[in-house]
């Protein structure tokens, strides 16, 4: 979860040079969340789907700013929070896609 732990993804990604870092439960309010820009070292960008509603929560993917990236449009169900990315890289396209399954009690009935 990115609200307690800004300082230890931005060293991590920083201490070993990550290009992607996908990150999960990221209990995100919005975008604009500032935990999470503020875990982001200064020569990357964030892809997020922040959740839309009850507490926070959502997806991210955290990449340097060196790969051209573009969002692949993917469904978002009651229960899954998705996000899917396509990176261009010297070596050609990646798609890079990550989810997140909330529990049933957090929608409220049956998946």
């Amino acid at each position: 979860m990115v609200t307690a732990h800004v300082d230890v993804i931005q060293q991590t990604i920083t201490e070993r040079s990550f290009d992607v870092l996908a990150v999960i439960e990221t209990r995100l309010n919005g975008s604009d969340d500032v935990c999470l820009r503020l875990s982001i070292p200064p020569v990357y960008a964030v892809v997020d789907v922040a959740r839309t509603s009850g507490r926070g929560g959502g997806v991210a993917i955290i990449l340097s700013r060196q790969l051209e990236c573009s969002l692949l449009p993917v469904p978002n169900g009651r229960t899954l929070e998705v996000l899917c990315v396509r990176l261009i890289t010297t070596s050609g396209p990646v798609v890079i896609a990550i989810q997140w399954r909330r529990q049933v009690s957090e929608v409220g009935g049956i998946a």
